[in-house]
This record gives structure tokens, sequence and C-alpha cells, in this order.
């Protein structure tokens, strides 16, 4: 009797529905048991066994809160486990891995550990796992930059109205799309890649525009000269520095050339004399 009495001042509120209601109900036939004056030991034995098993099959709160908690830790660790490390930067994944770690050394060992060491395990571990960075999402954002800096030169072609109007066109059309997959939350890599490359494409094909050359200023047409008259064309002026002189020697000039003549005629007779008297002294 003072076994149940002890029984039914369990605080309700410290243990789960389920385990509390099975200790209720043996209590319950404990109790009439007992008041039953035909009784048999055996029935009071096997009363009080169904009593004590209904006791030891009690759970806390705190104790069932810690196995739930428990399971759910296993579970996540389960899907990290499972988790392709190659899929992600080294630095998130290294991360993951101390998480990993943590967690199964609380699951597993000999001390249980507490509530409170298990969800802190479990929120580390998910964590770690949402801010995992995918390798994908690196080589991304690398594409991003390189396309934005792509941009920014393709519209300060545009302005510069350096190029062509054809070419400059098709250039402003391929800046559009180009913008709008930039803008794209899911863009894929391909897709990004391909809008590099188009981007890159008409930024080479642009042409300058054709250059108009200058002017030259037209030359003065030299004067004709005129010819008199009645005048031989053999006396025409041959050169500016000459103006006005024959082609033909005048008679001063005429007399200087004669007498050059004769003394070379002179000289070739002197020597001619000269070598012909050597010669009879020899003979």
């Amino acid at each position: 009797i003072d076994y149940v009495q002890a029984l039914e001042a369990l605080n309700e509120l410290n243990y789960t529905s389920d385990s509390f209601a099975k200790v209720t109900e043996q209590i319950k036939l404990a109790k009439q048991v007992i008041e039953n004056p035909m009784v048999t030991l055996e029935e009071l034995e096997e009363t009080l066994g169904n009593l004590e098993n209904s006791v030891n099959q009690l759970i806390s709160l705190e104790e069932a809160t810690l196995t739930e908690a428990r399971e759910k830790l296993t579970k996540l660790l389960e899907t990290a486990k499972a988790i392709v490390a190659s899929d992600y930067t080294t630095d998130s994944y290294s991360v993951l891995t101390k998480a990993m770690e943590e967690a199964t050394g609380l699951l597993f060992l000999r001390k249980p550990a507490t509530l409170a060491e298990i969800e802190g395990a479990h929120l580390n571990l998910a964590t770690a796992i949402d801010q995992l960075v995918t390798q994908e999402s690196v080589d991304r954002n690398a594409l991003k930059i390189q396309i934005t800096e792509l941009l920014t030169k393709a519209k300060e072609a545009i302005s510069s109205g350096k190029y062509n109007e054809l070419s400059s066109q098709k250039l402003v059309q391929v800046v559009n799309q180009v913008e709008g997959v930039v803008a794209d939350p899911v863009a894929t890599i391909e897709n990004l890649v391909a809008a590099k490359t188009n981007l890159t494409n008409a930024i080479n094909e642009l042409v300058l525009k054709e250059e108009v050359p200058a002017e030259v200023p037209a030359t003065k047409p030299e004067k004709e000269t005129l010819i008199p008259k009645g005048t031989n064309p053999k006396e025409q002026v041959v050169s500016t520095g000459n103006q006005g002189k024959s082609e033909f020697p005048q008679t001063g000039e005429a007399n200087q050339i004669n007498r050059g003549a004769v003394g070379i005629v002179s000289l070739f007779v002197s020597f001619f004399i000269l070598t012909s008297k050597i010669w009879k002294r020899v003979v």
C-alpha cells in the first residue's frame, strides 16, 4: 500500500504521457487487488510485478527529449557523411568535417552526453551543411566578375563613338542580352560561359569608322613659257639658271675652243719630232 501511495505522488508533468498512463493504469488495478479480501498471494505478486514493470518503463521528459535529440543528430550525421567533398570548396568542407567529428564523439561516448551538448552538436553540424560553398558557385562568381569587366569595356566602346553604326548596334544588343543572363539567379554555368563568349566576340568585331582623308590644297600650275614667233626653238631657255643663253656657243666661246684645239695639235707635233730624233740616234 505504501508503494502504491508513493507512485500516486509522482508528477505527471515530468514524464511522457504514454509511459505515465501505463503506470496510472497499473496503480488502479493494484488498488483493486489490495482491497479484495479474497485475493490470493499469487494475484498480489502478479499485480506487484506488473506495477513495477510499468514504473521501469516510465520515461522522463528530459530523457525523451535527449533520445529524440540523439536520433536527430544521428540522422543529420548520416546526411553529412553522404556529401561528396569534391563538390565543395576545401575551406567549407573542412568546417563540415570538424562538425562531423564532434557529433560522432558525442553520440558514441561511453559517458552519455547531455541534452545541451547534443543540441549544440546538431546546431554546429546543420550550420556547416548550410554554409557549404559549391565549387560551381565559385566558378559562377568568377565568371560574373569577368563578364562585368567586359560589360564595362563594351559600354565604354559604345559611348566613345569611334566605331561604325553596324558593329556598335550589334554590341548594344549583345550587352542587353548578357546583362539579362547575369541578372538571372538560375542561370547555369553554361549560360554564363556562352554570354561571356558572345560579348567577347562582339567587342572584337567592332569596326572603326572610316577615316576621311584630309583635303590636299591644289597647286598652282606653272606658267607656260611662250615662244615668240620667228624664234628658233634651239635658242629656247634651257634652265632657269641659264636663262637668256643659247644652246650653241656664242662668238667668244667659239674662239676659246679653237685656241684650245690648236694648242693640243702643236703639242702632239712637238712630241712626234722629238721621238723621231731620238730614234735616228739610236739607229
